[in-house]
């Protein structure tokens, strides 16, 4: 019941985030040996095809199957340099943990979500990432203190539709998100991509925090999913780049890219699941 000390509560999130990610890598690049390299092939097969498949029956202006297995397939992979790509968000993650952890420790419990917030606004305007980190944890505060009521369910859902629709803003890629162009160019300045990505986590936290916190199934669901939620985030890309890609090249010679690809994600949902 007692907290360790700053720096060594420090040191154990350093390593809770980045350790696992290289862990991560090195699975990614483990496993490809094992299925050939087949992220390479299967990328350059996608990045040499240009045309419009079965995503025209949706969108009068759709992206193209390009556009959308390079992010969602594949990540963009072209090299193995790729296979490390969960790391390039750790320094602003950790910088968020460090400033919550600070707070925590510094600020009276009373003043705990007002000085979240305080801190997670300029960090915001400067480092998207680490700010949402921070103003994550600002919303959680403030409904444990029951100063910032829950939605209704109606207005849940369509923050919830909302934050995941502008979360795959491909104008924050350096924040996330996938390259769907055709669905933001009307609308969204690409100069607020990455404070418009980074913002939709807080805001799906917001719609799916429950009224209050309970002993009851959902709380307890919530916990677990929040324990599990980033070594799930940095299990999919070594199943994406081994087990899809090689799905997506069994059918591809004979199905099509479209079909291939769909074919291949019904297969990796449930196995990611």
């Amino acid at each position: 019941g007692v907290a360790p000390p700053l720096p060594l509560s420090l040191l154990q999130r350093y390593l809770r985030l980045v350790l696992p990610a290289l862990v991560a890598g090195l699975l990614a690049w483990s496993l490809t040996m094992i299925f050939g390299k087949a992220h390479l092939e299967a990328s350059a097969r996608i990045y040499d095809f240009g045309g419009v498949t079965w995503l025209s029956w949706f969108w009068s202006d759709p992206p193209t199957f390009a556009s959308l297995a390079r992010e969602f397939l594949l990540g963009q992979v072209e090299q193995n340099s790729a296979l490390l790509m969960q790391l390039w968000m750790m320094p602003d993650l950790f910088l968020g943990s460090v400033l919550c952890l600070v707070v925590l420790r510094v600020a009276p419990k009373a003043r705990r979500s007002v000085s979240l917030l305080a801190v997670a606004l300029p960090a915001f305007v400067f480092l998207p990432l680490t700010g949402a980190v921070v103003l994550g944890a600002a919303i959680a505060a403030l409904r444990q203190a029951v100063r910032f009521g829950a939605p209704g369910p109606a207005l849940r859902c369509l923050l919830a539709v909302v934050a995941f629709y502008v979360g795959l803003n491909p104008s924050g890629s350096y924040t996330g998100g996938m390259a769907l162009e055709a669905w933001y160019v009307f609308w969204l300045p690409s100069a607020w991509g990455p404070w418009a990505t980074a913002l939709a986590g807080p805001v799906l936290l917001y719609a799916l925090l429950p009224e209050r916190p309970s002993p009851g199934r959902l709380s307890r669901g919530l916990a677990t999913a929040g324990r599990n939620s980033y070594g799930l985030f940095l299990l999919h890309w070594p199943i994406l780049l081994t087990l899809t890609c090689w799905l997506f090249l069994r059918f591809e010679p004979s199905l099509g890219p479209g079909v291939a690809a769909l074919l291949a994600l019904l297969v990796t949902l449930p196995v990611l699941t």
